[in-house]
């Protein structure tokens, strides 16, 4: 894996509740991924608290201690 240096920013559009937090982005890939290249992706965040605690989220953690750099945390797959 490497830095893409190409994306400097994303436009995200928030929508937050008393029950609920949304992020929406759109990315254009077509300037770094080749069309007929497949794109292996993992969704992950960290939630930080007003009291500074912290909690990490993904669609899967392999191991006990999250890492977000694992190859195996890739669990999506578009063609």
């Amino acid at each position: 894996m490497r830095e893409e240096t190409r994306i400097q920013r994303l436009q995200f559009k928030v929508q937050k509740d008393a029950e609920c937090f949304s992020l929406e982005t759109a990315l254009d890939l077509n300037p770094i991924i080749a069309e007929d290249s497949s794109i292996e992706a993992g969704i992950t965040s960290v939630i930080q608290t007003n009291d500074g605690g912290e909690s990490y989220w993904a669609l899967v953690h392999p191991h006990t201690k999250p890492d977000f750099h694992l190859r195996d945390s890739f669990v999506l797959e578009f063609p």
